[in-house]
Formats: C-alpha cells, structure tokens, sequence
C-alpha cells in the first residue's frame, strides 16, 4: 500500500539523518492516484512510522507535479516562518492501480450486489456487454 511505502521512507529518513521525530513540523506527501482506502497517506504514513498525531500531515493529488508540489508547500511553509522542519516527498503504488469501471458497469456491479435470487443475478449479468469492461 502507498502508506506503507511511505511510512518505510520515512522511518529510513529518521534512521539515516537521526533527526528527532519531534523536531518535524509537517508532513506532506504527493501521489497522482489517490489509494480509495487511504483518504490521507501522508497522515496514514506519519502515524505508522511514530510520529505524533499533533504533527500535521498533508496529501497533495495533481497529476504528474503532485511530489513537486508537496516540496514547493513544504518551501513555502518554511519560508513563512510557520515551520522549521518539513518533510515532503512522494509516493505511488502503479502495481495496483485502481481501475475504473464504466458507469454502466458500475451499475451492474451494484445491481447484482442487491439482487436476491439467483435469477435475478443472472439476468443483470446477461445485461453486460463487452464495451462494459473497459475501463474509463
């Protein structure tokens, strides 16, 4: 998972620099696909490498710059004064994307999850089509 990944950084951060978790201000990470089980990873990721729930954490999504992103609001926050140690970075998970169904298959999906009888979930699956599997 993307949170893992970034949690694993982080903790290779602390390790490697031996900088104190407390001294971090906030956290931000970027990822262009947002995982749909983890609505924050930077905050997923923070928390699984110990860091304190009173830490604020980030998670910027904007396509291809979504990292560089991150690094220029970690710059800005420092160069506000609001922060001494922010640290930004980067995650993505491309070998399990999520794939996207097509509205009518995602209707069928839901349709057959409802159906009661057996019947009834082979008639809806008889209502799908080969165009229906493509991903959007």
């Amino acid at each position: 998972m993307p949170h893992d990944l970034a949690r694993a950084a982080l903790q290779g951060l602390l390790n490697r620099t031996g900088i104190p978790k407390d001294a971090v201000d906030y956290l931000i990470y970027g990822t262009v696909i947002q995982e749909v089980k983890t609505s924050n990873v930077a905050r997923e990721a923070a928390l699984g490498a110990g860091f304190s729930d009173k830490i604020p954490a980030h998670t910027v999504t904007m396509a291809c710059i979504s990292s560089n992103q991150a690094m220029t609001s970690a710059v800005g926050l420092i160069a506000a004064g609001q922060c001494d140690a922010v640290v930004a970075g980067g995650v993505e998970f491309m070998s399990d994307v999520p794939i996207r169904h097509s509205r009518k298959m995602r209707k069928t999906m839901l349709s057959l999850n409802k159906a009661k009888t057996v019947g009834q979930r082979l008639s809806l699956l008889g209502t799908i089509r080969l165009a229906h599997l493509s991903p959007e």
